[in-house]
């Protein structure tokens, strides 16, 4: 039926054939799908394709009604394939539709009865449906229609979801959340203090890493748009909650929390004093994360590391962030140790306690990783000879913390 019709018959149709299409997908997938995290780094999903999959007709027939209605540069046959690949497992639905809705828009073929009827799967009885409609909602956020007002009662349902017992729904609510933030500023305002506190919650969700992932990284969208003046007692809150994954084993659980870590300190001109105390805390954990295992985490960092210099306490803080602009992360570390040893010994010997014992005074060990592949070094003063390299011992070496 397809190939017989013009493309603005297909077009006329589509807000018919695709959710019919999706709906016998979710199906086809069973609960699996439910329980399924969608990757934290971004278009970061693996493809798992199958022979012989039940799935594969309805994907198939998916493409030919979106080659029908798409122009060519927006849906390629590597994007066909990808796409298809990822529907058809219920491992990677979620982001296989998110990556339809995003074609749809470029597409510009999202339309009000689209909307419309992924707004009322929002309310169904079936989970999968649910899954599906909070994908769509999760990428149409990034470029919301202008009937924001709709929108808007969207987002409280968008809200509610966070609190599903599907961990897949609940990451898609705190990405829908995020991403609504970024978008739509003004108007996620009005309901912002209800949003943080949804997002909140979800930081305690210890049991799906990728949930508390994706909570702060829309945290890092939310505070950004209302500053800490806006964000009262949550602003404190957040910033106690987000250092405490800085060494988790999971390299996106680290980035999230840097990334959400220095929205923070960018905000934190009206809570200066009590972040201050904070970074007094946290600067030994940042400065040994500035060589992360991970380029992306070690990246970050450092961009953190840079906007919480000013609330270290030091002197001539402005030097400290150009030497972060223009020098590597090994560099940077000896350069900071050598500055350290001149102007703030007491640090210095703090770092040098915290990098032999290998945990931090409040108890939290370090990452694994951080003396293994860091292998960093510092430097600390002597009267004979100004300064002098040092090396903190093998991770295999370090006395458990309490010792």
């Amino acid at each position: 039926m397809v190939s017989v019709q013009s493309k603005e018959g297909v077009q006329s149709l589509l807000p018919s054939l695709l959710p019919g299409l999706l709906l016998q997908l979710s199906k086809a997938l069973g609960k699996e799908m439910l329980f399924a995290p969608l990757s934290p780094w971004r278009g970061h999903a693996e493809d798992q394709r199958q022979e012989g999959n039940v799935c594969r007709p309805f994907c198939e027939t998916l493409m030919s009604v979106l080659s029908k209605c798409a122009e060519k540069n927006w849906l390629t046959p590597f994007w066909r394939q990808k796409m298809s690949a990822l529907l058809e497992s219920p491992r990677t639905y979620a982001e296989g539709m998110c990556l339809l809705t995003s074609v749809l828009l470029r597409a510009q073929l999202i339309s009000r009865e689209l909307i419309k009827i992924f707004s009322q799967w929002l309310r169904y009885p079936s989970a999968n449906l649910q899954l599906t409609a909070m994908a769509f909602f999760a990428e149409l956020m990034k470029e919301p229609p202008l009937e924001k007002r709709n929108v808007l009662k969207t987002l409280r349902v968008l809200a509610e979801k966070a609190q599903h017992r599907s961990s897949t729904i609940r990451q898609l609510a705190a990405r829908a959340l995020g991403n609504a933030a970024g978008s739509m500023p003004v108007e996620v305002q009005k309901h912002g203090r209800q949003v943080v506190q949804v997002l909140q919650q979800s930081l305690a969700d210890t049991a799906c890493p990728e949930v508390v992932a994706e909570s702060m990284l829309a945290l890092a969208e939310l505070v950004r748009v209302l500053q800490a003046v806006n964000l009262g007692s949550a602003f404190e809150d957040i910033a106690r909650s987000t250092k405490m994954f800085f060494e988790s084993e999971e390299e996106y659980l680290r980035y999230s929390a840097l990334r959400l870590y220095s929205v923070l300190a960018s905000s934190a001109s009206s809570k200066r004093s009590f972040f201050a105390g904070e970074v007094a805390e946290t600067w030994v954990s940042l400065f040994l994360h500035l060589r992360d295992p991970d380029f992306a985490v070690a990246s970050m960092c450092k961009i953190t590391f840079s906007l919480c210099v000013p609330f270290m306490g030091l002197r001539r803080p402005r030097e400290i962030i150009s030497l972060c602009k223009r020098l590597g992360a090994q560099e940077l570390q000896d350069a900071l140790c050598t500055y350290l040893a001149r102007y703030a010994p007491p640090k210095l010997e703090r770092l040098r306690t915290v990098a032999r014992r290998g945990c931090l005074e409040n108890g939290q060990r370090l990452h694994p990783s951080t003396f293994e592949i860091l292998a960093f070094q510092g430097r600390s003063s002597t009267e004979d000879t100004g300064v002098r390299r040092w090396q903190t011992r093998p991770s295999v070496s370090v006395a458990p913390c309490g010792q």
